[in-house]
């Protein structure tokens, strides 16, 4: 059961990883403008969640690392792209998706199954 708990961990922190990634584009938004001094952009609401959310997911990845192999859990990592891929266009409209972005998807999510599938199985 000690992979389960392990994966799950990591699983959060993509989502935890990709909101971060999120934030920081859109609080970029705000700070590329050149409208905002450096103290707002350092105290931009949407730049300091976007911290909080990637010290979290350090945080719950440490603690999942206790609970299994570096070599089983760290690819799951990259899943963080997939999400990423995923949610950016949803909110910023030059992202778009397209047949060769959607292959690399596939390709980062075989990869990332068939790693965990060697690393439960023991292989």
């Amino acid at each position: 059961m000690k992979h389960y708990t392990g994966i799950f961990l990591v699983i959060v922190c993509t989502f935890l990883g990709t909101a971060a990634q999120i934030l920081f584009k859109l609080s970029s938004n705000n700070a590329v403008s050149g409208q905002h001094s450096l103290i707002d952009t350092i105290l931009n609401p949407v730049l300091i969640g976007g911290f909080i959310a990637y010290g979290l997911s350090f945080l719950i990845l440490t603690i999942a690392l206790k609970e299994d192999d570096l070599s089983t859990l760290y690819p799951f990592i990259g899943l963080t792209y997939v999400w990423v891929s995923i949610v950016s266009p949803v909110f910023f409209a030059s992202d778009s998706y397209s047949p060769l972005r959607f292959a690399g998807v596939a390709a980062i999510v075989a990869g990332v199954s068939f790693i965990g599938y060697g690393g439960k199985s023991g292989r």
